[in-house]
């Protein structure tokens, strides 16, 4: 496959803050634009919390899924209720219901974007 390295920033809109989307299959690139050391090998997916923004990161070498984007989106909707000290329950989730699916749209319309090739 070949190198992919792209990053958006994602206005949340409803909410303060951006989210970071990083699609990456460039270890030592990753490292840099966040300040990190996650080595060389990159997982599937990762959802970190670094300041200021959340930051989504996608492997294309692996077989990102529907599934997969929305287990990251949901980490990082977690990641802004505990910022903005949002509470949700089952019996009231109608707006984390709507921020995961307004987030999930806008990470597989980017993920897609990419020229990745996707079989969904």
């Amino acid at each position: 496959m070949k190198k992919i390295h792209k990053k958006f920033n994602i206005n949340l809109t409803v909410y303060p803050g951006n989210l970071t989307l990083v699609i990456s299959n460039c270890p030592k690139k990753i490292n840099k634009l966040l300040n990190v050391t996650w080595g060389e090998t990159i997982t599937i997916a990762r959802t970190a919390d670094i300041d200021p923004w959340v930051t989504i990161i996608l492997n294309p070498e692996e077989k990102i899924t529907p599934g997969v984007i929305a287990h990251e989106a949901l980490h990082a909707m977690n990641f802004y209720f505990n910022r903005m000290d949002i509470k949700y329950d089952v019996n009231n989730d109608e707006h984390a219901a709507y921020f995961l699916g307004w987030l999930i749209d806008r990470i597989l319309n980017l993920y897609k974007k990419c020229g990745v090739n996707v079989d969904w």
